[in-house]
């Protein structure tokens, strides 16, 4: 209930500084240009400068915070993508087989008959499946994401 009650506040607050906010930087551009700038107050001047306040209010308020939000996760994946890059190289070692060796690895590793899998009770991902693969086989099940794989 304490979490239901600041957010309604915080929401607000929100609010009630996106209504305040440009009538008192409206204010403040006024007072500004009266007394630092000399310029007198006419009724064009004050009319045009609020649709012009009015006409940027909205996307300064909306895109403003989205693309300062995009900005930090565009440098948190900017760091990702430079510590990975960073890594040191892994040499990769390849053996010579036998013909021993060789024979081995074509042996079954794992074989699965009639198997079944879900993410949860109610809908399965895969079942009835049987399949044996062999050292350095790789199996895929492919398609689109929610297709039934089944």
């Amino acid at each position: 209930m304490a979490q239901i009650r600041r957010s309604c506040n915080l929401k607000g607050v929100h609010l009630s500084l996106y209504y305040v906010t440009s009538r008192i930087v409206l204010f403040v551009c006024f007072i500004s240009y009266v007394y630092l700038f000399g310029g007198a107050l006419t009724a064009h001047k004050v009319f045009v400068s609020m649709a012009l306040f009015n006409i940027i209010r909205i996307p300064v308020t909306r895109h403003l915070p989205q693309s300062i939000s995009a900005t930090a996760e565009l440098a948190v994946a900017c760091a990702r993508i430079q510590r990975y890059l960073l890594l040191e190289q892994v040499q990769e070692q390849q053996q010579k087989m036998t013909k021993e060796e060789d024979e081995d690895d074509r042996e079954a590793v794992v074989i699965a008959e009639s198997a079944s899998a879900s993410w949860d009770r109610q809908m399965a991902a895969f079942s009835n499946v049987s399949f044996t693969l062999n050292r350095g086989e790789l199996l895929t099940v492919v398609g689109p994401v929610g297709s039934g794989k089944v």
